[in-house]
């Protein structure tokens, strides 16, 4: 319960259906944040703001959860709801900041810094992989930077091996194509 206060910051007293509606997400919390944990593939700030979105609904929903013969379950939809909006967030959302440091290697692999190519060259790579969502980012920062094997991500992304492939040979068909505008 402490935690639903500390999110909702309340400033008054509340109507029994909202009282409600608190209660039970107080109750499910831990059970809803953990899915929502999963589902977002352990991105806690994403977790953060689906369950924010879940409890923003319920209390606008109050009088509707109160009457319905399972609120709990309604409840349940509603955070699968919440956690569709937030991929749907996550996939459209470009890359704010490029880890120029991804870059230095290729930087010193061609010799002198101040060679206007190599510029070139970096200016490109920033411009492409700020294009790329933050997912499609992640993903190349594992298996190219980090160099994970496919495995490895599968686990951490909780997907099949399979996916991760199709994953990647999207994400490598998308850079060609900003590459290929670029040049």
């Amino acid at each position: 319960m402490e935690d639903i206060k500390k999110m909702t910051g309340r400033l008054g007293e509340s109507s029994a259906a909202i009282a409600f509606a608190d209660e039970l997400i107080s109750g499910n919390y831990s059970d809803f944040r953990a899915i929502a944990l999963h589902e977002l593939n352990a991105d806690d700030d994403a977790a953060n703001d689906c369950m924010m979105l879940l409890l923003t609904v319920a209390r606008e929903k109050a009088e509707k959860i109160q009457r319905h013969p399972n609120p709990t379950g309604f409840l349940y939809k509603t955070l699968r709801y919440c956690i569709m909006k937030q991929r749907e967030r996550m996939s459209t959302k470009k890359v704010e900041t490029v880890d120029i440091s991804l870059f230095e290697s290729v930087l010193y692999s061609y010799g002198s810094i101040d060679d206007p190519d190599i510029e070139e060259i970096l200016d490109a790579k920033v411009y492409v992989l700020s294009m790329l969502t933050e997912t499609e980012y992640a993903l190349y920062r594992m298996f190219y930077v980090d160099e994970m094997k496919v495995s490895q991500i599968a686990e951490i992304l909780h997907i099949t091996e399979n996916a991760v492939k199709v994953r990647l040979h999207r994400l490598r068909a998308k850079i060609q194509m900003l590459a290929d505008d670029i040049f």
